[in-house]
């Protein structure tokens, strides 16, 4: 690159794709989670932490025009989150109702091998 080209996503249209970026990604994680499969959100941190170092460096015009496409990114990260605590839940509900059958389980076998 030379040193007359800005680095990839410097510019206000660049910022406003890596934002659709992020915020698509995250998206995709909350589609994963309700479908009950894993996500890998690997590089997602350091994505958003440089998109906002970089947006943080425009004038406030161009941050000012990007504002609906951070409130879009903020509306996926907290849906990720409330996603990721609904599933935490229905896992703990599974895991005790698994290990209540057990115990019964166990309970009625030991008393029928007497």
């Amino acid at each position: 690159m030379s040193a007359n080209m800005p680095a990839p996503g410097a510019s206000i249209d660049g910022i406003g794709t890596d934002l659709s970026a992020v915020t698509a990604r995250l998206a995709e994680a909350r589609n994963r989670v309700a479908a009950g499969r894993s996500i890998d959100l690997d590089g997602l941190l350091d994505a958003i932490d440089a998109t906002m170092t970089r947006l943080s460096a425009q004038p406030a015009a161009a941050r000012k025009a990007l504002e609906p496409a951070l409130l879009s990114l903020l509306h996926e990260c907290d849906a990720l989150i409330e996603d990721l605590g609904r599933a935490k839940a229905e896992i703990a509900g599974s895991l005790r109702d698994s290990s209540r059958v057990r115990r019964a389980a166990d309970a009625y076998g030991r008393r029928g091998s007497r």
